[in-house]
């Protein structure tokens, strides 16, 4: 009697992903979808406050993606050095950080902070870190997107902050300019081990995202239209502000 072959095993699926490639991307296009003529048309047709809002969730996208971007790619060269075999970066950061025992537990160190990582990170691959080489840039990062990433990920719905924040992100700030950013710090790692930067800084090659209104919904005759919101930030406040315009250069050169 002939035995019953076995099934064989199917081997596991293996991809791999760039994230700081798909964050940056989505970045772009995030604020590169938004054209101040439609904006401007939504606001006659639909009102100032979803023409305010349209216009923050783009920049929400662009500042927090480029700010991750960043991100990505400086914790996997570190997290790639800490598993060297030759253990001397592990060793490296052990002696400043005694410890540490476990990749993990950097993130109960400074290194929590990604400034602080970056220069962890250039001091472990023996190159110049970017407030050296690149300092406006370097400025903007610690500035901009920090101050701008923080806000956005911790809001606090106290009236002049969050304006002064909002205005930050949607007018005195060009929406390329969070892009522009994060991508002068990526390409400063590739260019300082003597690599050609990568192509998708400049133009997107994976992710499209386009932000826009959200198709008006028809009201049922029970729904009362004075419905109050669950909340209450920024332009919906009394006294708030929330006027769109353009705020420069929607993405970089491509």
């Amino acid at each position: 009697m002939a035995r019953a072959s076995r099934p064989r095993a199917r081997r596991p699926m293996r991809l791999s992903y760039s994230l700081a490639q798909v964050y940056f991307e989505i970045a772009r296009s995030a604020i590169a979808t938004i054209e101040p003529a439609k904006v401007q048309g939504l606001r006659r047709s639909r009102g100032l406050a979803l023409a305010s809002t349209l216009l923050f969730a783009a920049g929400s996208l662009t500042v927090v993606y480029s700010f991750l971007a960043v991100e990505a790619i400086v914790n996997y060269h570190l997290y790639h050095l800490w598993m060297d075999r030759s253990g001397v970066p592990k060793r490296r950061l052990q002696a400043k950080f005694p410890t540490v025992r476990d990749f993990g537990d950097l993130r109960k160190t400074k290194l929590a902070d990604l400034r602080a990582r970056i220069k962890a990170l250039c001091m472990l691959l023996n190159i110049d870190p970017p407030h050296k080489v690149i300092p406006k840039e370097w400025a903007a990062f610690t500035e901009l997107l920090e101050t701008a990433r923080h806000f956005l990920t911790h809001p606090i719905p106290e009236r002049s902050e969050f304006q002064g924040t909002a205005s930050l992100i949607m007018s005195r700030t060009p929406a390329g300019k969070f892009v522009v950013t994060a991508g002068s710090l990526i390409a400063h790692f590739y260019v300082q081990v003597g690599q050609k930067a990568p192509s998708w800084l400049t133009s997107n090659e994976v992710v499209s995202v386009k932000v826009g209104a959200a198709p008006r919904r028809r009201k049922r005759a029970s729904e009362r239209p004075s419905n109050v919101p669950l909340e209450r930030t920024g332009a919906d406040q009394r006294g708030g502000s929330g006027t769109p315009r353009s705020a420069g250069r929607s993405a970089p050169d491509r």
